[in-house]
Formats: structure tokens, C-alpha cells, sequence
């Protein structure tokens, strides 16, 4: 039985992300959670009957979306050094 995607190390790195308050840490958050998707991306390729997977799927898309904005956001607040 497939574990509910709330368990799954990338939600909790993308929560973590999501949640980070500091501007200088937001970063190294995004990275992280990031690189935990993108390790169970690889895991879920490797299985025969996606389907089962459907919703954690669109889950892992929309947080993607949700740490892209994030990240264009911290990179709009950034100070410009003249």
C-alpha cells in the first residue's frame, strides 16, 4: 500500500520550505525540498502502475509550483548591492 504523500520526506522538506521565515535560510530550504522531490520522482518512475500514484503526482506538481514562486519571490526581496 502506497504511504500517504503528507509522510513522504519531500512534504516534509517542502513544508519546511513553505514555512521558513528567515530570508537568508529560505533558500538552502527550497534547494532541499527541491532535491527530495526530485528523489521521489525517480522512485515512482521506476513503478509499473502509476495510477495508484495520482494523487501524490499532483501533489509533488503543485508544490513545485508553490517552491518556484517562492523562490522568484526571494529573489525579488534580495537587496540590490550598487
Amino acid at each position: 500500500m502506497c504511504e500517504p504523500s503528507e509522510r513522504q520526506p519531500w512534504a516534509e522538506a517542502y513544508q519546511l520550505a513553505v514555512l521558513e521565515s528567515d530570508s537568508v535560510k529560505l533558500s538552502s530550504r527550497i534547494e532541499t525540498a527541491k532535491s527530495a522531490i526530485a528523489l521521489r520522482i525517480d522512485e515512482l518512475s521506476e513503478l509499473t502502475n502509476l495510477a495508484a500514484f495520482t494523487p501524490e503526482l499532483n501533489s509533488i506538481n503543485k508544490a513545485l509550483q508553490v517552491l518556484r514562486l517562492l523562490a522568484e519571490h526571494a529573489t525579488l526581496r534580495k537587496p540590490m548591492v550598487l
